[in-house]
């Protein structure tokens, strides 16, 4: 199958594939385009592999046409192997005479995640330098479908393939670099552990004056020494204003911002305050982000939005509004995940593969210096030190964590990468190489799964029996939830999340009335029907629907099953 949001594009492809003696089938993409439906048709003929080659140039219908595309096979639990080629333009310079289009990269989330989610799909990144297609292009891009290899990221340019790769590099250690005496700068999620630190770096480097970005709502500097006084506000906001009177101390003056980064007023305001208080700006550290882990069949446009809104559209936001400003230098924080691309974590990879593509972008477009860093976790701050996981993903958190910096080798890593000329530095403490074929392997979610069981059955001796199954198909859905969550006894009527739980658990258990019944029963549909009696209805009503097309042997020898007694 050929996906295309150009018309013209798409056919051309479909009709050199047909003159190869392929069987194609273009699809234009469009935001109501059914997925679903298409996949429920291909599914009657999907004795054999399929292949398809996806081309969207915008969001819409790169990004999300793609989360649709997984989705729709996992609703419709297709297990022939799939392997999609992405087909970008301009994400990657290579020959630095491309027309960069950093927004596609955030297809490159989604090529290393799928696969990890989904066994029976592999896939791959094919950039182009722009959007002309010759018979000789598509040619090279069918060739590399018979042996694919997962998230390898490759670039036609004129009569080469190049695949990327990374080099070592050794960072001199740097007094000041960059940094102005007193200069004045300004990070976005400041007020988080990295962005603390970095400022106590600052701090000690500069003496500057720092402008802090925060989301929520903080209290106004003149009341900062009366509530660690008086203690009128959360232990949280306590911890945060110590820390920003520590950094006072150390010579550097501190102003909290409240504004969203992806809200181009606030963030205008932000800025046009900043300059009217201290003179100009020196400096720009874009550290703002969410992480919000959980499975492709179950994530939702808007939680997607969420994820992309902090790194994609506030970049682009920003550096519309500083690019008369003339600034020293602004960092990008990015994430090892745009390189990893882990399981359950599909749009906060694509959000940092966006910002990895967007700093050549930046380079050529801006007379100031744009540096990205993908970072690992760090230890004791940040995202990841911080990050509550639900039950049963705790065992990822620990491996992360065996993965990731200390705060103080994390600020000196950033010093060196400053200090440097280079658009784009990794800080990996791990060879990097061993990091890219790590991302191309399966992984197995059960690897995170034995530290919940233990937890989960603690629960149960608190609180006891409660109210049981009424009929058989009741009995049966119980005993998978109760399978899964490693529990005694659970009511029909409990919430899912009320019991710890979370899409790795929902998976399983989706997996498990699937082969129980032999119906079609999506993660989407599961938490439309969140507890036992809940569930045990749709299965109920599924199953009788399927009867309705089945012969009367077939019907008789259904309803007939212990298993599936309606």
């Amino acid at each position: 199958m050929i996906f295309s949001d150009r018309h013209g594009a798409g056919e051309r492809v479909k009709a050199h594939l047909d003159r190869l003696g392929f069987a194609s089938r273009f699809v234009g993409l469009n935001e109501d385009f059914d997925y679903l439906k298409l996949f429920e048709e291909v599914q009657k003929n999907a004795a054999s592999p399929i292949n398809i080659i996806h081309w969207g140039s915008r969001q819409e219908s790169g990004f999300y046409s793609l989360l649709r595309i997984a989705q729709a096979i996992s609703e419709l639990n297709l297990s022939v192997p799939i392997t999609i080629s992405i087909i970008s333009n301009g994400i990657h310079e290579v020959t630095g005479e491309e027309h960069l289009a950093p927004e596609m990269a955030t297809v490159l989330g989604p090529c290393g995640v799928i696969p990890k989610e989904f066994p029976n799909i592999k896939c791959f990144n094919i950039d182009l330098p722009d959007d002309s297609l010759t018979d000789d292009v598509i040619s090279r891009i069918v060739s590399e479908f018979p042996n694919p290899t997962n998230n390898n990221v490759v670039a036609y340019r004129g009569r080469y393939r190049w695949e990327r790769d990374f080099e070592p590099a050794q960072l001199p250690k740097a007094e000041r670099g960059r940094l102005r005496a007193g200069g004045v700068y300004v990070i976005t999620g400041g007020t988080g552990g990295i962005g603390l630190s970095i400022s106590k770096f600052l701090a000690q480097a500069c003496r500057p004056r720092i402008v802090l970005t925060k989301k929520s709502a903080f209290p106004n500097k003149a009341q900062w020494k009366q509530l660690l006084t008086t203690r009128e506000a959360s232990e949280s906001i306590l911890r945060t204003i110590r820390t920003l009177l520590e950094i006072e101390e150390m010579g550097a003056e501190i102003d909290v911002e409240v504004a969203e980064v992806a809200d181009r007023a606030q963030m205008q305001r932000v800025l046009d305050d900043t300059i009217q208080k201290y003179g100009a700006i020196n400096g720009i550290i874009h550290a703002a982000g969410i992480v919000r882990t959980g499975l492709i069949a179950a994530k939702t446009k808007q939680i997607a939005e969420s994820v992309l809104a902090p790194k994609v559209q506030s970049t682009t936001i920003l550096y519309d509004l500083i690019k008369d400003i003339p600034l020293d230098f602004v960092v990008l924080f990015s994430s090892m995940t745009s390189i990893e691309t882990p399981y359950a974590q599909f749009d906060y990879s694509a959000a940092n593969a966006f910002l990895d593509a967007f700093t050549y972008a930046a380079n050529a477009r801006t007379k100031f210096h744009t540096l990205t860093i993908n970072w690992p976790g760090w230890k004791e701050v940040g995202l990841l030190a911080n990050l509550e996981m639900p039950l049963g993903m705790e065992g990822w958190k620990d491996d992360a964590l065996k993965k990731s910096i200390t705060s103080q080798d994390g600020v000196e890593a950033f010093a060196r990468a400053l200090n440097s000329d280079l658009k784009h530095v990794i800080v990996s403490p791990e060879d990097i190489h061993r990091v890219v074929e790590r991302s191309r392997l399966a992984v197995d979610p059960a690897m995170y799964m034995p530290r919940a069981q233990t937890a989960q059955k603690v629960r149960t001796t608190e609180k006891g029996r409660a109210d049981g199954p009424t009929n058989e198909v009741e009995t049966a859905v119980a005993e998978i939830w109760r399978s899964v969550f490693g529990l005694e006894h659970i009511g029909i009527h409990e919430g899912f999340s009320q019991l710890g739980g979370h899409s790795l658990l929902a998976m399983q258990i989706v997996a498990k009335i699937r082969a129980l019944y032999e119906i079609r029963f999506s993660l989407r549909e599961f938490f439309d029907a969140p507890t036992i009696a809940r569930m045990s209805s749709f299965v109920q009503a599924r199953v009788l629907a399927d009867i309705e097309s089945l012969t009367d042997d077939q019907a008789r020898q259904l309803v007939t099953s212990p298993a599936v007694a309606v």
